[in-house]
């Protein structure tokens, strides 16, 4: 386990330019996988579905196509999503006020509970992976972490362009 160390914060910028790119892509991509192998077959929802049911949370009453962008899928791929958690009674569609075409996706109390269920589960395997982790490393992976996520949002096709 490496130490945090006391040095000034770097920046995602700095991590980048010390850690060979490859390096940190194939280290980026383990994380993902494990997080993906540690979740399959125990959520109640594909990953998808979860991810559009999140966006929906966060971001709700919100139209279709926005939840399409805010998950960088196609409209008709998250129609599809939109309307099976609509048949499970995960989100409702309500008129919207301002565009009577268009409609509004709320979560209901069920998503909120599939939601809940799948960030506690998560929260907890996480939990259990940095046990061993001092509190200084926790704060520097999550601070370090908060960072890329924000400059990856800034980059050209990211969340924030």
């Amino acid at each position: 386990m490496v130490q945090a160390t006391e040095q000034p914060p770097l920046t995602t910028r700095d991590a980048v330019a010390d850690t060979a790119p490859g390096e940190l892509v194939a280290a980026l991509y383990a994380v993902l996988n494990g997080t993906r192998q540690l979740s399959r077959g125990r959520d109640e929802l594909d990953r998808a579905s979860l991810g559009v049911l999140h966006q929906v949370s966060t971001e709700g009453p919100v139209r279709l196509s926005d939840v399409a962008c805010g998950v960088g899928l196609d409209a008709s791929t998250v129609s599809r999503h939109v309307r099976a958690l609509a048949d499970a009674d995960l989100v409702t569609r309500t008129e919207d006020p301002e565009d009577g075409r268009a409609a509004l996706l709320s979560v209901t109390r069920g998503g909120k509970a599939v939601l809940r269920r799948t960030f506690e589960r998560r929260r907890a395997t996480l939990g259990a992976a940095l046990r061993g982790w001092s509190l200084a490393d926790r704060e520097l992976l999550t601070d370090l972490m908060t960072r890329l996520a924000a400059d990856l949002a800034d980059q050209p096709g990211g969340k924030n362009r």
